[in-house]
Formats: C-alpha cells, sequence, structure tokens
C-alpha cells in the first residue's frame, strides 16, 4: 500500500490477466498495475468531488429562483373576479390577501370553552384571546404542578426529619 501526496491511497496488486498462447496466465506489469490502481481511485474521487459541487450548485440556484417565484407570488398585483374571469375592483397582492385572512381568522368568534366556531349557546371571544387564555392557563398549570411538586418533596424531607429527631430522642 502506498500514500501519495495528495491523501490517496492505493494498493496494487498483480492479477492475472488472460493467458498467453500455451495457455499460462499472464501477469499484468507493475507499471501497468500502479495506473490501473491510480486510475480508478482518481476516478472515484473526482466523481465525489463533481458530485458534491454539483449538489450545491444546485442547491444554490434553486433556493434562489424559488425565492425569487415567491417574492413575485407575493408582491404581483391580484384582482378579484367575475364569474367570466374578468378583473373588477381595486389590485391587491397575495401579502396583503393573507395578512388580511389572517387577521380574521385571529379575530373570529370562537367558544371560549373550546376555541370551535360552531357552539351555540356558549360565550364567545376572539381566537387570539382565546389562544392567549389557553396558552397562559397551560403555562400556570404547568408552574403550579412544579411548585406542588417542591413542596411535596419538602413536606417530606421535613416530615422525616422530624420523625428521625424524635426517635433518637
Amino acid at each position: 500500500m502506498s500514500n501519495l501526496k495528495n491523501g490517496i491511497s492505493l494498493e496494487v496488486k498483480l492479477i492475472a490477466d488472460g493467458e498467453d498462447e500455451d495457455g499460462n496466465p499472464m501477469v499484468v506489469g507493475l507499471e501497468e498495475a500502479i495506473v490501473q490502481a491510480a486510475v480508478g481511485r482518481i476516478s472515484y474521487k473526482i466523481d465525489k468531488l463533481v458530485e458534491g459541487i454539483v449538489t450545491e450548485t444546485a442547491k444554490t440556484l434553486v433556493k434562489e429562483k424559488v425565492g425569487e417565484m415567491v417574492d413575485k407570488f407575493l408582491v404581483n398585483p391580484i384582482f378579484e373576479t367575475d364569474k367570466w374571469g374578468n378583473p373588477k375592483g381595486t389590485p391587491t397582492t397575495m401579502a396583503e390577501e393573507i395578512e388580511q385572512q389572517f387577521k380574521q381568522h385571529l379575530n373570529e368568534k370562537v367558544s371560549e370553552r373550546d376555541g370551535s366556531t360552531d357552539r351555540y349557546g356558549d360565550s364567545h371571544v376572539t381566537r387570539v384571546v382565546w389562544a392567549a387564555r389557553k396558552a397562559a392557563k397551560e403555562i400556570a398549570e404547568k408552574l403550579v404542578a412544579e411548585h406542588l411538586k417542591f413542596l411535596r418533596e419538602e413536606f417530606t424531607k421535613n416530615l422525616n426529619d422530624r420523625i428521625a429527631s424524635a426517635a433518637i430522642k
């Protein structure tokens, strides 16, 4: 095994390469065996290097193109249309439409009990208020549970210490 300066290691094996006219195995010469081994390893290394370069270049190009397409999609004017596809009203952008839909979603009235929109007879709040209350409740429940666990552990420790102290007396 021989290590070359560029980090490629070669294993050269002298192998039979057919037979001569008498039927004896022909052995490839040492120089040819070295060249064949080097070509195989170098070819493999070049393939991997090119594959990496192509992959990174493709990722970069796709990311740029998709970013451009999304930007165009969000800022190009769009129109509401009639049933025949003719534009009507004032133009808007997809970004403005998304923002408007998001605001409508957050301000939609939902059941205070479970956040659903199809409950009758329940008191209603906006979805953003319901979500904030739900998150606050979950955080409070977690903090209370942690504090109760701490209090139980302290109580048990103090009780065990008092029992041990009383047993010693």
